[in-house]
């Protein structure tokens, strides 16, 4: 399919009210077809802190992430009409169909897939461009709440190295077929969506 915009909320964006803002003013376009991937945010801290507790491994923390992406969804579909909770193609392209914006829930693509390893290197900056890739999306967009250094927009691995985005991104975005930025805020995200 083409025309697909993949836009990645980040996981700061959630523990304010800046994912909200941003669903509720989200441009409303006839026959726009937008995926959006929700950050762990809060869920995926709690793992982080519970792995560093617990000592559990990577493979365990990397599906109790995708877990906590999952609950992020189901929060942002619960308090914002308009957003419906997704797992794959099928049920995107229903939403779609059905004038909703699908809320990317990773379990059922993401929790097996042989390409994604299961680190805390890939976060769902990595997750958001796996999924553009595997969609077939034109267009990435990666919103954050840091502002990006001048210049470094489209610098992956400079992004990587600030902390900005994980340290995957540079590979999973690395010669595709789809555009990508990275936006910053509410205001940024609105921009890059209309």
């Amino acid at each position: 399919m083409s025309g697909i915009v993949v836009v990645k909320l980040g996981g700061s964006l959630m523990r304010s009210d800046a994912a909200a803002r941003l669903l509720e003013q989200w441009p409303r376009s006839p026959g726009a077809r937008r995926i959006v991937v929700p950050g762990g945010g809060i869920f995926a801290d709690a793992v982080r802190t519970a792995q560093a507790e617990r000592g559990f491994t990577d493979v365990t923390a990397h599906r109790l992430a995708l877990l906590a992406m999952e609950m992020s969804a189901r929060v942002l579909t619960d308090s914002t009409p308009g957003f419906v909770c997704a797992s794959g193609l099928p049920e995107f392209v229903d939403a779609w169909n059905r004038s909703l914006t699908p809320v990317w829930t990773p379990m059922a693509l993401a929790a097996d897939a042989p390409d994604i390893a299961q680190t805390w290197d890939v976060t769902s900056d990595t997750l958001a461009a796996w999924l553009a890739a595997r969609v077939d999306a034109t267009r990435l967009v990666v919103v954050k709440s840091c502002v990006v250094p001048d210049g470094m927009g489209q610098d992956a691995a400079g992004l990587a190295a600030a902390g900005i985005v994980d340290p995957s991104f540079p590979r999973y975005v690395a010669g595709r077929t789809f555009r990508w930025s990275i936006a910053t805020g509410v205001d940024g995200a609105l921009d890059q969506l209309r």
